[in-house]
């Protein structure tokens, strides 16, 4: 989990001045059967996601003008801290263009693979399964427990968090909203690995989308699969 930590801290590190709060806001959460695949069959694409290296070298070449002016970034910080308005300056060591990409969070990663892959759901009373149909998945199968709202991955079972409804995307492709489930806090200090799930949709577009993570010591995967409605 180290790599995923140390990246988070440099967002922050960066957007504490630049980017007002916008953490998850908890709704009278929809009924989960709304963000799933209907059909037996679905087509969907499964994209790869991994933190973008460019965003690292960004974070050292800012960190280093920071050093290097500390108190006008202090003073900067206080003037702009909760907005998000806060003007470009050459001071900042990065291009306009970087630092106009990179405020955006989800510009923090890219894409790395995409493939068209089949969706199969099945239904059992208030259990529905889904089987992803592709090559080298990840995540490759899901159990969705109606009545616990809890999500069974080929790893473990999946407690719900909050119902999120985001105003800016923190991950590719844009702004979603719906149910995030994540391994238990127990569970996570006793394997060291966490795991992560979003079922809902896309604000933008009409389409479903899931987004999967599992974050190891050293590692972290991501990948997201994306349907119509």
């Amino acid at each position: 989990m180290k790599l995923f930590s140390k990246r988070i801290f440099l967002a922050a590190l960066i957007g504490a001045f630049i980017c007002s709060a916008e953490a998850f806001a908890q709704t009278n959460a929809q009924s989960m059967e709304t963000f799933l695949p209907k059909a037996t069959i679905t087509t969907a694409w499964y994209v790869v996601i991994e933190p973008d290296p460019a965003f690292d070298d960004y974070g050292r070449r800012f960190r280093a003008a920071r050093e290097k002016n500390s108190e006008w970034f202090a003073e900067y910080s206080r003037k702009y801290q909760g907005t998000d308005s806060a003007p470009y300056d050459e001071r900042f060591g990065v291009s306009k263009e970087e630092y106009e990409h990179f405020k955006e969070p989800m510009n923090q990663y890219h894409e790395v693979k995409r493939q068209e892959i089949k969706v199969q759901r099945t239904e059992q009373k208030r259990l529905v399964g889904f089987n992803f149909q592709g090559n080298d998945l990840l995540f490759s199968n899901l159990v969705v427990n109606l009545d616990e709202t809890t999500a069974k991955t080929p790893l473990d079972v999946l407690p719900k968090q909050d119902f999120v409804d985001l105003k800016r995307a923190t991950l590719p492709p844009g702004p979603h909203r719906g149910v995030l489930f994540r391994t238990a806090d127990a569970k996570i200090a006793a394997s060291k690995r966490r795991e992560s799930l979003f079922i809902g949709e896309l604000k933008d577009k009409d389409s479903g989308i899931i987004h999967y993570s599992i974050n190891t010591p050293g590692q972290v995967k991501m990948i997201y699969i994306q349907f119509a409605k």
